[in-house]
């Protein structure tokens, strides 16, 4: 089924591309840093699209909201890891 738009209508914004939203989401849980600087910078990507893909994780519960002073926190953890604790009590 086709919809047609006006050709006035805003179109929605595009989907990151889950190749690059993966990589971003495996840097965030190795890194243990959820910064869209930092993800930025070692990723080579924009400023915007790595705040996207936090907003993504965050949605997904990988990363906390932000705190009072915009830090994140990471709460998925790294599944190389090995169990913890409260996965083996």
């Amino acid at each position: 089924m086709t919809v047609l738009l006006p050709p006035d209508a805003p179109l929605p914004p595009p989907p990151p591309p889950q190749r690059r939203y993966l990589e971003a989401r495996n840097f965030v849980i190795l890194s243990r840093r959820a910064s869209g600087s930092h993800l930025a910078r070692n990723l080579g990507i924009g400023f915007n699209e790595a705040m996207t893909h936090l907003e993504r994780m965050e949605r997904a519960g990988i990363i906390s909201h932000p705190d009072d002073q915009g830090r994140r926190e990471v709460l998925a953890r790294d599944p190389r890891s090995g169990p913890t604790i409260r996965d083996v009590g």
